[in-house]
């Protein structure tokens, strides 16, 4: 267990998980959620789950794994408490999603974006302590964002560097969790399980000589948040035609980032009975998507955030040795033990 806080490695994380997290069988073959318990030597423990992505999103499986937690400390619950997390009203939930015709929407695009890819991929952290965030966001200021966030400085800066690896441009999408975001009755309790969530694109135009500076990118990501209202839930039965402009301009993207924030859903209070975890963590396997990926952290330790992310091998490296990331992304560090 030490070897691996010493230095993670997401090869050595990706064993340690149930399952592959390309699934090969078919649908109707797929398990809903599979959970493993590794047991090392030294009487350390790490729970390791898998969940489809189709029935559940971070956030349920945070709501999942709490209650799991809970019931294997022997806490009793009132069978109430279930109406909270599961709405058996389906009348109710199709007011909030009415139920759209998709037949006309190609997914083929979708399953191909996570295929194997044959080039060489890497799946590394870092870590931005709360003294590097607070800078980012000073640095980040403008007339348009005067207060810009920690998830909104930390993707528009790791989307900049992303971007100069690449040396092209790209499209980021950012997923948004909408349970806090509808506004109407019926209300989402933040304990709703379901994949609940949607994808903001944000698309930047830049001249070919041009400087891309943070705070525009910090702005635009602002407005593309700001887009998903209760107006914009509300008017989702539009939903497919949403769907066919998106994947137009995806395809028309030389490279696709993938952004998600973990942050602020409980991962790090999960608590089986032995104490909180000393570590959270994301794994999988690097060949599993062409896309660049990136997923924010809590750090456990309370002091910044923790960053996952996926590139090309040689994307990988010129992002390593960029100045400007260095200056505030630590590659890598050691996991401090409590």
């Amino acid at each position: 267990m030490s070897q691996i806080l010493k230095e993670p490695d997401s090869e050595i994380l990706t064993k340690l998980l149930p399952c592959s997290v390309l699934c090969t069988e078919p649908v109707e073959e797929y398990s809903q959620i599979v959970a493993q318990a590794n047991v090392f030597n030294c009487g350390g423990i790490v729970i390791s789950i898998c969940l489809l992505h189709k029935l559940m999103d971070a956030t349920s499986m945070s709501c999942f794994l709490t209650f799991w937690a809970s019931i294997n400390k022997g806490s009793s619950f009132d069978s109430s408490f279930c109406n909270d997390i599961v709405c058996s009203n389906y009348k109710l939930v199709s007011s909030l999603f009415p139920q759209t015709n998709s037949s006309s929407f190609d997914h083929s695009s979708v399953q191909q974006a996570f295929s194997k890819c044959e080039k060489k991929r890497h799946f590394k952290r870092v870590v931005f302590k709360s003294k590097a965030i607070s800078d980012l966001k000073a640095k980040s200021k403008s007339k348009d964002v005067p207060n810009p966030t920690s998830v909104e400085v930390l993707s528009g800066f790791i989307w900049k560097c992303i971007w100069e690896a690449a040396s092209a441009p790209s499209i980021l999408t950012h997923a948004v969790n909408l349970r806090k975001r509808i506004t109407v009755e019926p209300s989402l309790r933040e304990v709703c399980v379901g994949n609940i969530f949607w994808v903001i694109v944000a698309h930047y135009l830049a001249e070919e000589e041009k400087q891309v500076e943070v705070s525009e990118l910090v702005s635009l990501l602002r407005h593309s948040f700001a887009e998903i209202n209760g107006d914009y839930i509300q008017g989702s039965g539009d939903i497919v035609k949403l769907m066919k402009e998106r994947k137009k301009l995806l395809c028309e993207a030389p490279k696709l980032c993938i952004f998600t924030s973990w942050r602020n859903i409980g991962f790090n209070e999960v608590d089986f009975g032995w104490g909180k975890p000393i570590w959270v963590a994301t794994a999988g396997d690097s060949n599993v998507t062409k896309d660049n990926i990136v997923v924010l952290l809590d750090a456990i330790s309370g002091d910044g955030v923790e960053v996952w992310i996926l590139l090309d091998e040689e994307e990988m490296k010129l992002l390593e040795q960029n100045p400007e990331f260095l200056e505030f992304a630590l590659l890598n560090p050691v996991i401090p033990l409590p």
